[in-house]
């Protein structure tokens, strides 16, 4: 070919120019081909660039941000290795398989259990805590290195559901960031990236009739103009598309009205010949089937299925292996690729898996629930393979999130139709703990039936395997945590001080650490509950001795001696060593909060407050207990911030409540009015509430619906005095 069209769209070379000079944040969208990256290029000129792509099957769970990531680790195991080592635990969760020469403690031993081993179960807010230290790690080294950055992101409308989490998270905390970086996503379509930008995007419109005939007689002067409008016609005025046509004019494959745009490239293919095919389709799966050539697409659209099959199965197998040496990235692409559903499942159980293992719930979700509703694949195999597995994994994880009534039909369908399935104990263990635990509200005695019933059946037909005691041992710790919730605890306690023995001497001081540190940790639990601090303490740290870097385990023994007279500085340095080895453990924040404030240290309490809504802005109680506080120093107008942004996640009674309280402080009568009346309606028989709801009547003018609402407080109350002298007050002002 002696002629080719520029991609570059200089129209939208000068508005991406504008906003590069004045905005931080903006999105362009045009279909694929209509030369988004081109002219991002072009008008970039001499400034600092990173390309991404954004598509998760192509780059990984965090594909956008991977590029920025790798080159700020380099950054920082050079020249700062202090912010690696800040945030290494949660950098380790997310990249496991990576190694750095900064990292000061070992892994915890949820990273280092064996296969074999069930891990730590995690709650779907531990993803908030990982992304918001990634963020921050991002952040840092942004402000230490001071390098102005543009980061690209290509086909944006494909991040994943984490990378548009952690996108959300970077904007929202750090306000500084973009004078040290501008983002551009290039997306094809509306999507949830676009709109997080807002009213700052640049829409990219097919070419025009006149603006294509231009540019084609530009390049090909000898072209006719009746030609040169067909091609533009068959293009739909995409440029990448219109650059392939005019190739297939310039072989003499004319725009004569029998071809369409299809059939023109199949004709354009055959002139290339087929090692020249074979090449392209190679060469096409080999870069991940990163290629909008619209001929690439229709070459591998056309193209054999068995060989793209035996590429995409050797892609998959090489890609997976790379990312488990630590080689390269979580790519799903060429297994989703694959034309037998059964194979594609089976492709897809593992990357899944390792997603679970991270606690990045939401992207693994994403791609695998086209399984889990499908009632054919969930029925037609093996019951113990991997796609069980993966199953069984996918409904427990949504009864976590509060999903019974998706998870438990499965469950109980998978037990009906496999019931002598090795998955058994999981599949009943997982029903339990939904009733036991996670349905509001608790049904303790199905949960409590549920799991007895699992101990009958791991010694009816598990006793065979080697991990017999360690299946039963796992299930008597969830009938122990079921006893526990219905005060039974002297026997919740026998079963987790067994367990613990029979763990002990049979597998020994080095198998199963990990369930072994967790039956230590649960015992503390049931001890804490029944008050005897004394051995709740002594199994805190015999479970910290045996996991000493991971960060709950120390903030729960904070939480026990923090109430302990004089012990309150040992609880401060437990809770310290739990934020150190976990910075964005927002928990640990709260309740030092609580400590502080008992100390007298306000200002140090409203500090532990505020990071923890910044690292999770939905958490209630950090809302509540900073609005109490601000309003204890005075800060009445802040309170009212706070508390009414937690009004935005929770419609609480008690938010509203705290909300009436500042806003009458700040004499917003009608805002302190219509909060009131928002908790009343939320819990009418709180008498705080209708006291409150009271008063904001009274101060609004309205004092006869004031005293109906005093009068009912001092009921409910059974005339408590404060509500009482309220009553008095507007009774007496009313003449009454």
């Amino acid at each position: 070919m002696t002629a080719h069209i520029d991609l570059v769209r200089h129209d939208l070379v000068a508005k991406i120019s504008r906003y590069l000079a004045d905005g931080s944040f903006f999105t362009i969208i045009g279909e694929a081909g209509q030369g988004k990256r081109a002219s991002m290029q072009a008008a970039l000129g001499e400034r600092r660039a990173i390309f991404a792509n954004g598509n998760a099957e192509i780059g990984g769970f965090l594909a956008g941000f991977e590029e920025l990531i790798d080159e700020y680790w380099l950054i920082c195991e050079r020249k700062h290795p202090e912010i690696i080592a800040r945030y290494e635990q949660a950098l380790k969760r997310l990249y496991p398989q990576r190694q750095s020469k900064c990292f000061r403690v070992d892994k915890d031993l949820t990273q280092t259990s064996g296969q074999k081993e069930r891990t730590r179960f995690y709650h779907h807010e531990y993803q908030i805590k990982l992304l918001h230290s990634l963020s921050e790690f991002i952040q840092y080294t942004l402000h230490a290195t001071g390098n102005s950055t543009v980061l690209v992101i290509d086909n944006a409308e494909k991040l994943s559901p984490t990378a548009i989490s952690l996108l959300r998270i970077i904007i929202r905390n750090d306000k500084n960031i973009f004078k040290h970086i501008k983002i551009a996503l290039l997306c094809d379509n509306e999507c949830e990236a676009s709109l997080i930008s807002g009213e700052n995007f640049i829409r990219i419109s097919p070419l025009s009739c006149e603006e294509a005939t231009r540019i084609l007689q530009t390049v090909t002067p000898a072209i006719p103009l009746a030609e040169a409008e067909m091609l533009w016609l068959r293009s739909r005025g995409n440029i990448t598309v219109l650059n392939r046509l005019l190739e297939c004019h310039i072989i003499g494959l004319t725009a004569n009205g029998y071809f369409d745009t299809n059939t023109m490239l199949d004709f354009l293919l055959d002139h290339y010949g087929e090692d020249s095919r074979t090449f392209m389709l190679e060469q096409f799966i080999s870069d991940h089937c990163l290629n909008d050539d619209p001929l690439v697409r229709r070459n591998y659209e056309t193209s054999p299925i068995a060989k793209k099959d035996e590429l995409h199965r050797a892609a998959h197998q090489n890609e997976l292996s790379a990312y488990v040496n630590g080689e390269g990235r979580l790519r799903l692409v060429h297994a989703l690729s694959l034309s037998d559903a059964n194979e594609r499942l089976e492709a897809l159980c593992i990357p899944g898996a390792l997603l679970k293992g991270i606690g990045l719930y939401d992207t693994w979700l994403s791609f695998f629930s086209r399984w889990f509703v499908d009632p054919d694949a969930r029925r037609s195999r093996d019951a113990n393979d991997k796609a069980a597995h993966a199953f069984v994994n996918v409904a427990f994880v949504l009864c976590s999130l509060g999903m019974g009534k998706i998870s438990i039909p499965f469950l109980e369908t998978f037990y009906e139709l496999y019931p002598e399935s090795r998955l058994t104990p999981t599949v009943i263990y997982a029903q339990s703990m939904t009733y036991g635990r996670y349905m509001i509200p608790v049904d303790l005695p199905r949960a409590n039936a549920l799991a007895e019933k699992n101990l009958e059946i791991i010694d009816r037909g598990f006793r065979q395997l080697d991990t017999y005691e360690y299946i039963k041992i796992f299930a008597e710790n969830a009938l122990a945590y079921i006893r526990a919730r219905q005060g039974r605890y002297d026997e919740a306690l026998a079963l987790c001080t067994n367990g613990i023995e029979r763990m002990s001497n049979i597998y020994g001081p080095n198998k199963f650490l990990l369930h072994q540190s967790i039956l230590i940790y649960n015992t503390a639990q049931v001890y804490e509950i029944i008050e005897d601090y004394t051995n709740a303490e002594f199994f805190y740290i015999k479970a910290i001795k045996m996991d000493p870097n991971y960060g709950e385990y120390y903030n729960d023994l904070a939480n026990l001696i923090a109430v302990i007279p004089g012990r309150e500085m040992e609880a401060l340095e437990c809770y310290q060593t739990a934020i150190k080895l976990c910075p964005s453990y927002y928990e640990a924040h709260i309740n030092r909060s609580l400590l502080l404030h008992r100390l007298g240290e306000v200002e140090k309490a409203i500090k532990d407050c505020k990071r923890a809504l910044d690292i999770a802005p939905s958490e209630m109680r950090a809302s509540l207990i900073l609005g109490s506080l601000l309003l204890e120093s005075g800060a009445a107008d802040e309170a009212c911030k706070v508390l009414s942004d937690g009004t935005r996640y929770h419609q609480s009674a008690d938010l509203f409540i705290n909300l009436t309280v500042a806003q009458l402080e700040t004499q917003d009568i009608g805002a302190a009015y219509d909060a009131a009346l928002a908790a009343v309606r939320i819990a009418p028989d709180r008498a705080d509430a209708l006291n409150n709801l009271a008063i904001a009547a009274f101060e609004h003018g309205n004092p006869d619906e004031a005293l109906k609402y005093a009068e009912k407080a001092v009921n409910l109350a059974q005339s408590d005095p404060d509500y009482l002298q309220t009553k008095n007050f507007i009774a007496d002002n009313m003449g009454v």
